[in-house]
């Protein structure tokens, strides 16, 4: 979509441009079918630039179908916004103040051209929606895939995808980080595709080498997206989402603001659903019990900014996603979480434990 605008804004602006060169006390576009979910509006809202005082949301409610352009009266004009036969609105234009304050042929030529300019952007904001759903779709079964691999953590990446993205509406990121961080949370763990599936599937401790073997996965899955220019900007979340803010992660060991936003946000979700999900080693932990231990963990393993963010998230749609995911769960044991020394470890079995283990884990 062109600039980046959305659809809305696109049409306001159109809306005040027709306005400002034709010197109208108003124009308007009645939203029909065929946009109305681009504009996340119902079907007939009138969309105003101007002051006009009420008539424009009548006139065009009124106007029903218009099949070309025409100049109505001796002040309005109006025009189609169509691509073939799909209609997305109607443009208008009156109260000219300029002039002698009448419409012509010259009117109605730029707001004809105003009308079908806006309706080619539609109709490739209509494209590229569609073009978006089915590139998250595709991911979303890719992960799907992977997540299979691991029967105890399928629905994982979806879960993570979804904390992460709330996590950065929360914090004021702008839509592009937003989407682009949730994209970085859905293929997190897009490098288990990389790691030995036996691995993954044992059921008992892991060996220093299998464990390190686990431990490979966020820079495969770089490796594996980095060629790929439209993954360019999620490949940070991907790489470093294992890495502490005390610098005590991996896989380079970066450390407070070194470590890149996304992949910030991301730990924390992460974190968050290996401790909230059952595992073959323990089961899952008590909401209070997690965020109470998450929340003594800011400054060290989490950024304590982002993780305020996440204490604040109301979790009901992470919890509904997550019974889905419960109910889907065959109970075929996992070890892709385990290291090698989560069995037959002297450790007392604590919240801090299972978050010192969790975060060495590539959940």
């Amino acid at each position: 979509m062109a600039v980046g605008a959305s659809p809305r804004d696109f049409a306001l602006r159109t809306l005040a441009e027709v306005r400002q060169t034709l010197g109208c006390r108003w124009t308007a576009l009645r939203v029909d079918a065929s946009a109305a979910a681009l504009f996340e509006v119902e079907v007939g809202t009138v969309l105003v630039s101007g002051n006009d005082n009420g008539v424009a949301e009548k006139l065009l409610t009124d106007a029903g179908v218009v099949d070309r352009a025409a100049v109505l009266g001796a002040d309005l004009v109006v025009a189609p916004s169509r691509r073939e036969n799909e209609a997305f609105g109607l443009l208008a234009a009156g109260e000219r103040t300029c002039g002698d304050g009448a419409m012509s042929s010259c009117e109605r030529s730029l707001v004809e051209t105003a009308a079908g300019n806006l309706a080619v952007f539609l109709d490739n904001a209509r494209l590229y929606r569609d073009l978006d759903r089915m590139f998250i779709g595709a991911l979303s079964a890719l992960v799907s895939t992977i997540d299979a691999k691991d029967p105890y953590t399928r629905g994982h990446s979806q879960r993570v995808a979804l904390l992460s993205r709330s996590i950065a509406i929360a914090a004021g990121l702008s839509a592009s980080e937003v989407k682009n961080i949730y994209i970085s949370g859905l293929v997190h763990d897009v490098g288990k595709i990389g790691v030995p599936e036996q691995v993954l599937r044992k059921v008992g401790k892991l060996t220093e080498t299998e464990y390190e073997q686990v431990k490979q996965h966020p820079e495969i899955g770089w490796r594996i997206l980095r060629d790929i220019p439209q993954f360019a900007e999620i490949l940070d979340g991907v790489r470093f989402h294992h890495e502490r803010f005390d610098g005590a992660g991996y896989p380079l060991g970066l450390a407070g603001a070194d470590i890149p936003i996304a992949a910030r946000i991301i730990g924390i979700a992460d974190t968050f659903d290996a401790m909230s999900s059952n595992r073959t080693y323990r089961a899952a932990r008590g909401r209070r019990e997690v965020l109470a231990e998450m929340s003594r963990l800011g400054g060290t393993q989490f950024d304590s900014l982002y993780l305020t963010h996440f204490l604040s998230l109301d979790l009901s749609a992470y919890d509904a996603i997550n019974l889905w995911s419960n109910e889907s769960t065959s109970d075929t044991g996992d070890a892709s979480n385990l290291d090698a020394h989560d069995q037959d470890c002297d450790e007392p079995l604590s919240l801090d434990s299972l978050s010192r283990r969790d975060s060495r884990r590539a959940a």
